[in-house]
């Protein structure tokens, strides 16, 4: 039925014909009235069929606008979904590409740095001035606040920095330092580069963590956990708004770092606890893989060194 009203003459014929009709109808039933009955009763009958065909075809007319204009309704919010979803995406892989630019940059520097190191043991040198894992660890941490900036855009005021367990301290002497700081301003922490103890520091949070070894990855969401779980040192401290803490694991699951990331003022990481624990997962615990090796890379590298010098070698002659 509806192809039928959908027909193109059909559609001619109720828009522009019909009224003109109509129109001409109207007088002759006044005309006939005094004149002709039989006539009149005619011009009725089809007067009535015309504007009962008028109301019906102005009927559809108007369905088929609420019903266009529901659709487009639908469809622009189909759109804006759509749309929404894209610039997510978008935001997605650009945010990727910034996390393998800045772990490219840092594979770049420690290959050049270890490819001089193994240069100078050559010719006797066994420091490590050139690549040490406190420097790799100062660009993680860059690189980790660069790309949480490009991630959480507009928001920036974040700090991120890593605390070094002392492999080598034991009871009292047991302690972690700050060794890599990065935020939004250039000033260091007061506790930077300071051994926190664990007997005279216990209340901190990081020494917490640390000391109690559990390699559970700790999120704060709210300036009120926050506040809970921290010790202020004075009264001038900044706002925090939320906290992560992702402990870095070796064999045995002994902590030897603790990656910090905080977030200032009403800046947030992410709006969750999962939106938190989703970002950390895809694009943080890359650096703090290569953390971990940079650390064994060290240790394996002082090893060697200390074997050489025991072994009373020195240098290693270019012919050998």
């Amino acid at each position: 039925m509806n192809e039928f009203w959908d027909k193109k003459g059909i559609k001619l014929f109720c828009a522009y014909i019909n009224p003109i009709i109509i129109g001409v109808d109207i007088p002759l039933i006044f005309d006939f009235w005094n004149k002709n009955w039989t006539g009149f009763y005619i011009a009725v009958f089809v007067g009535i069929i015309l504007l009962f065909l008028f109301a019906y075809t102005s009927y559809r007319t108007i369905r088929r606008e609420n019903e266009k204009g529901q659709n487009e309704a639908i469809l622009r919010a189909k759109i804006d979904s759509l749309e929404g979803k894209n610039k997510n995406l978008i935001k997605k892989e650009q945010s990727f590409d910034r996390g393998m630019r800045e772990l490219a940059t840092l594979f770049y520097d420690s290959s050049t740095s270890l490819n001089k190191i193994s240069n100078h043991i050559l010719h006797g040198d066994t420091t490590l001035d050139l690549w040490n894992f406190k420097k790799v660890s100062t660009g993680i941490c860059n690189s980790i606040y660069t790309l949480l900036c490009e991630i959480c855009n507009p928001c920036n005021d974040f700090t991120v920095n890593i605390m070094l367990a002392d492999a080598t301290a034991t009871g009292n002497k047991r302690n972690i330092t700050m060794i890599a700081h990065k935020g939004k301003y250039e000033k260091y922490p007061s506790k930077f580069e300071e051994k926190l103890y664990f007997n005279k520091y216990s209340s901190f949070y990081a020494v917490k963590v640390c000391k109690s070894n559990n390699t559970d990855i700790r999120i704060l969401t709210t300036k009120a956990e926050v506040n809970e779980k921290f010790v202020y040192v004075d009264e001038d401290h900044p706002e925090y708004s939320q906290y992560v803490g992702i402990p870095i694991v070796c064999s045995g699951n002994k902590i030897i770092c603790l990656l910090q990331i905080c977030a200032f003022g009403n800046d947030k990481i992410g709006e969750t606890k999962a939106d938190i624990l989703q970002i950390i997962t895809k694009y943080i615990f890359p650096f703090t893989h290569y953390a971990l090796l940079t650390y064994k890379v060290e240790k394996s590298l002082v090893s060697s060194f200390f074997m050489i010098d025991k072994n009373g070698k020195g240098g290693i002659s270019d012919e050998s």
